[in-house]
């Protein structure tokens, strides 16, 4: 019986030791998935840096379903200062009046800390060289157009006072006076674009220059301070449903503005 089993054992082992290793299978993981958990198990991916897309992904749908572009730019504005970190503060100079000196030179320092937005506007000033030079018969009009999304670019902090009650409130003094202060920095960064891109605005007549830059100021500063949505304005049914009109006259505020100066940039061409 012990040598009967001995050898079955010895025969079961030359088997085995004949066969061909088998390998088996190598895991795989999709390539979206691979990267994702090699980095959750170096510990370089937390659940904070998982989620960070998702207030930004929410704030589109949200803009796209309410009609509202404010609930994404407030949220584009705290990323934008997220990555700024911490700064430097320095003392304000003591100039007069105090408070509307302290507001402007704390918006300018705002302005140069965002890097990002001058950028931005030097992109859009090539962009009106090319206009230039691709299609001269409309370079007037992509002047205006330029002016005005550089100064709504350089009006977040005009945004902020305006929709903040309690802002303005704990800052003190006039509501008008916040509004205009923060008005500035808009103003004298449209004034320089209009100014650098100026050979490639086409022809027009000089008086008509502060007319219709005070028009993009304009335009600029009702985008601003544009209250939030009222979704209880009226609409009219049509064939096919319901027309928002009410919506889309609170979204033309701003850009209303901006067509009146464009009419009025055509009809002054030199």
């Amino acid at each position: 019986m012990t040598s009967t089993s001995h050898a079955r054992r010895a025969g079961v082992r030359e088997y085995r030791a004949h066969q061909p290793a088998t390998k088996s299978p190598p895991a795989t993981a999709t390539p979206a998935e691979s990267p994702l958990r090699d980095a959750v198990r170096r510990g370089g991916l937390d659940a904070v840096a998982r989620g960070t897309g998702a207030p930004l992904a929410q704030a589109v749908t949200t803009s796209v379903v309410w009609l509202d572009p404010t609930l994404l730019t407030r949220v584009l504005d705290v990323r934008r200062w997220r990555r700024v970190g911490r700064v430097r503060s320095r003392p304000f100079l003591r100039l007069q009046p105090p408070r509307v000196a302290a507001l402007l030179q704390a918006e300018l320092r705002r302005q140069a800390r965002r890097p990002g937005a001058l950028a931005i506007c030097g992109a859009i000033a090539l962009a009106q060289y090319a206009v230039a030079v691709v299609a001269p018969s409309v370079a007037g009009v992509a002047q205006v157009i330029g002016a005005y999304l550089v100064a709504g670019r350089l009006a977040s902090g005009l945004r902020t006072v305006a929709g903040s009650p309690a802002l303005r409130r704990s800052v003190g003094g006039r509501e008008i006076d916040l509004r205009l202060t923060h008005l500035v920095a808009p103003a004298l960064g449209a004034t320089l674009w209009w100014a650098i891109t100026l050979p490639a605005g086409g022809g027009v007549l000089p008086a008509a220059m502060p007319l219709l830059l005070a028009g993009v100021v304009a335009a600029a500063y009702r985008g601003a301070t544009r209250p939030p949505m009222f979704y209880g304005a009226g609409a009219f049914d049509t064939p096919l449903g319901m027309f928002p009109a009410g919506i889309l006259l609170q979204l033309a505020r701003g850009p209303d503005v901006l067509g009146v100066v464009i009419v009025l940039r055509v009809l002054l061409k030199r």
